[in-house]
């Protein structure tokens, strides 16, 4: 558990997690357009100078072999590692699961009586096929990350909305991807306040839990 130092100055972060689970991808095509997705998304993270001084992020990358992860860095600092598609082998979503749930636990500043701690993180899900057993398997740990908002990149998710609502209060899933959506997903997860979008009409492809 990381707590920040008594009389800290340090200013509060929004962590951004990213779980990728390449084993479920079907082809390097689809791997390619969920990156681009990605490095879009941090391209406009990045425009956004409240995201430039608040967001750290972190990626953890499942391969057929095992589950990685990089340091929770500042936003302009993050490079998102090279992925490639591995063989479709079960379990690594799940071990993927393992490690983030880990990761936040270990890395995110718990507020305190003495100071604010970090902000609640955002998780972002990369996967070709969620089913709802992984979800359950970790629930108690999920719901102990105190997760603010959830965004699944899947056309494939096999979980009820009433499980996906005990993880997080604010769950967005992208079945399709493009510049609309992308537009509408980082101001929902990232700037729910703002008044000149319209969050009651969803763009075709995306669905709000």
């Amino acid at each position: 558990m990381a707590l920040l130092e008594t009389g800290s100055s340090r200013q509060r972060r929004l962590p951004v997690y990213i779980l990728f689970d390449s084993p479920s991808f079907e082809s390097v095509e689809d791997i390619e357009k969920a990156s681009d997705f990605i490095q879009n998304l941090v391209e406009v993270m990045r425009s956004d100078p409240y995201a430039l001084e608040t967001v750290f992020v972190s990626a953890i990358i499942c391969n057929s072999k095992k589950c990685e992860s990089t340091e929770l860095v500042e936003l302009f600092e993050f490079k998102m590692p090279h992925i490639k598609l591995g063989a479709n082998i079960e379990n690594y979503f799940s071990k993927g699961l393992t490690l983030l749930c880990s990761k936040i636990d270990q890395e995110v500043v718990k507020t305190t009586a003495e100071q604010k701690g970090d902000w609640r993180p955002i998780v972002l899900l990369f996967t070709k096929n969620i089913k709802e057993e992984e979800i359950l398997n970790h629930l108690d740990s999920l719901k102990k990350c105190n997760i603010s908002s959830i965004g699944i990149l899947s056309d494939n998710t096999i979980v009820s909305d009433s499980v996906l609502k005990q993880v997080s209060r604010q769950v967005l899933v992208v079945e399709k991807y493009n510049k609309d959506i992308l537009q509408f997903f980082y101001h929902k997860l990232f700037n729910p306040w703002r008044n000149d979008i319209d969050y009651y009409v969803l763009p075709e492809g995306l669905k709000l839990i």
